[in-house]
């Protein structure tokens, strides 16, 4: 009892308070902690085993394809049935001035200004399709409400035939809606070259 008592002076508060606080975490390091440890990795596998019944859940039955319209067409397995679906799907040539005005409509829709429009095309030549898919790039400067820029992406999205390619943003005044967006997008169609 003199020993203990002794070393309890030996020690003082700081000492006997570190020896308490020493032996509270080796109780938690074996008692505490592997309950822990059990508990998240089964939290984990709940997640992984949920996170893969969703997709399943979520995933189409056979992959589709927007085609011009409102049709969806089911794409086949084999990669050239899949390529010529798709060829046919393109608007041809003398649907590109339509394209290319709805584009600029849906941005006059949403309230959105666009002063300059840069046309930049080029040629992919296509040899086992007898015609070449044609890629129209317009890059314009926009200006409007950001929830607008957003529709007018989403409306662009959905067509069959157009991908955003470049987009920039910028907003001058923090407290106001207005932003300043550079946007870049790619026209797709084909382009049946004559028989010779």
């Amino acid at each position: 009892m003199k020993t203990a008592r002794e070393a309890l002076t030996w020690l003082g508060w700081p000492g006997c308070l570190s020896l308490v606080l020493l032996c509270g975490v080796a109780w938690a390091e074996w008692s505490l902690l592997p309950a822990w440890h059990a508990d998240a990795e089964q939290s984990v596998d709940q997640a992984v085993m949920l996170r893969r019944r969703l997709h399943r859940m979520t995933e189409p039955a056979a992959p589709t394809l927007p085609v011009s319209g409102a049709a969806v067409l089911a794409v086949p397995s084999e990669p050239e049935a899949a390529w010529a679906l798709l060829w046919q799907a393109l608007p041809t040539e003398d649907q590109r001035a339509t394209l290319q005005s709805q584009v600029l409509q849906a941005a006059a829709r949403h309230g959105l200004q666009i002063e300059t429009v840069q046309y930049r095309g080029e040629r992919v030549p296509l040899s086992d399709t007898g015609g070449r898919l044609w890629r129209q790039r317009m890059a314009m400067p926009v200006r409007g409400p950001y929830a607008a820029v957003r529709r007018w992406l989403a409306d662009i999205q959905k067509m069959p035939s157009a991908a955003v390619d470049e987009l920039g943003l910028e907003r001058q005044d923090p407290s106001s809606d207005e932003v300043q967006a550079q946007v870049g997008v790619s026209l797709w169609w084909r382009q049946v070259e004559p028989a010779r």
